[in-house]
C-alpha cells in the first residue's frame, strides 16, 4: 500500500475509490453522534448532503486522506490550503481506534507538511469538542475564541519571520 508512514504503524495516504464505504460509515457515525445517536433516517441524510455541499463550496482544493493501521482503515483527514495556511478541516478516528494517539500522529503529519511548505496550520474547533481542543493544545497550537463564538481558532505558527 502506497502512503506516508507517520509512525506507530500508521500509514496516511490519499483517499481512493475503494475507501468510499469506510469513509462514508465514519462520516455517518460522526454526524450521528453529533445528532444524539441518530444513525439513520431523513435528518441524517439531510446533514450528509449539507456537509458535502458545504465542503465542496468552502474548500474546493480539499485534500482527502485515509489513515491505515496495517490492513485496517482507522481514520480520515481533510485538509486544504486556506489563506496561506494549511487548514485542518476534519480529523475523524474510527470509534474502535480512538484514544490511541492516531489523531495526534495525523496532526503531526500535517504540521510536518505545513512546515516543509512554509505554511502555518489552522483549524476551527467547536468549543464543545474538548477532545479536539486538548489535542491541538497538546500539539502546540494557540487557541483563540472571541466572546460568544461557537468555535475556537487553533493556529500553529511554523514560519519564522
Amino acid at each position: 500500500m502506497d502512503g506516508n508512514d507517520i509512525g506507530d504503524g500508521i500509514t496516511l495516504r490519499a483517499e481512493q475509490a475503494g475507501d468510499a464505504a469506510f469513509v462514508d460509515a465514519l462520516t455517518r457515525g460522526q454526524l450521528g453522534e453529533g445528532l444524539g445517536g441518530l444513525m439513520d433516517g431523513p435528518l441524517l441524510e439531510m446533514q450528509l448532503k449539507s456537509r458535502a455541499a458545504t465542503l465542496a463550496h468552502r474548500f474546493p482544493d480539499l485534500g482527502r486522506e485515509v489513515a491505515w493501521m496495517g490492513d485496517a482503515p482507522v481514520g480520515s483527514l481533510l485538509t486544504t490550503p486556506l489563506g496561506g495556511t494549511l487548514h485542518v478541516v476534519e480529523i475523524i478516528i474510527a470509534p474502535a481506534w480512538r484514544r490511541q494517539g492516531l489523531a495526534r500522529r495525523m496532526l503531526e503529519a500535517v504540521i510536518r507538511r505545513a512546515t516543509a511548505d512554509g505554511r502555518d496550520v489552522t483549524a476551527m474547533i467547536y468549543v464543545s469538542n474538548t477532545a479536539s481542543l486538548a489535542l491541538f493544545s497538546t500539539c502546540g497550537f494557540s487557541l483563540e475564541r472571541a466572546d460568544g463564538e461557537a468555535q475556537t481558532t487553533a493556529r500553529l505558527r511554523t514560519r519564522r519571520n
